[in-house]
């Protein structure tokens, strides 16, 4: 189950890098997410993967990148984002996923398709049919095709229950509640 962060956590951490990747400064709070992962800060995998993704952006010319990742810790989603500083340093920074991104964190957590997290985001905003369809531009069939897959993997069996799901992973998401 996902989990609230605790009241007393730190809002968000943050790891600098040099130019060979090496860790040249970081927070206490990025300590503390990332010590949830069981990795320290440089060996950390996602972070590794995070920086590389940066530097392929960087490669393929995009203008000022940001690579951005989320990933479950002590049963709780973190969002990070790394960006390279004016100096060439990388910045990563660790917190809680904002509760915004609950139907991606979701998504990633039962394995849904990018189609599946379009259809469940759609649902959870309250569209019937009809409107799913339309905003997909799909067939009823293939959407109901594409709820039975959603439905198999996440273990309900309802639009409801869906929906439920959804609100429950969100109000867990969120200090305080």
């Amino acid at each position: 189950m996902i989990r609230a962060a605790p009241e007393d956590a730190p809002a968000a951490g943050v790891l600098i890098f040099d130019e060979c990747r090496k860790a040249s400064g970081w927070t206490e709070g990025a300590l503390c997410w990332l010590d949830a992962t069981e990795q320290g800060p440089e060996a950390c995998g996602i972070v590794d993967g995070l920086i590389d993704e940066l530097v392929s952006l960087e490669r393929e010319g995009v203008e000022n990148p940001i690579a951005t990742t989320t990933f479950p810790a002590a049963e709780l989603w973190l969002a990070a984002q790394a960006m390279r500083l004016q100096d060439g340093r990388i910045v990563v920074s660790v917190a809680p996923a904002p509760a915004n991104h609950v139907v991606e964190l979701l998504a990633c957590r039962y394995g849904l398709t990018g189609r599946e997290r379009e259809i469940v985001d759609l649902i959870a905003r309250g569209l019937d049919t009809r409107a799913v369809t339309q905003a997909l531009s799909i067939s009823r069939y293939t959407l109901q095709d594409h709820l039975k897959s959603i439905f198999r993997k996440t273990g309900v069996h309802t639009r409801l229950k869906l929906v439920a799901l959804v609100s429950a992973a969100l109000s867990a998401q969120i200090p305080g509640s």
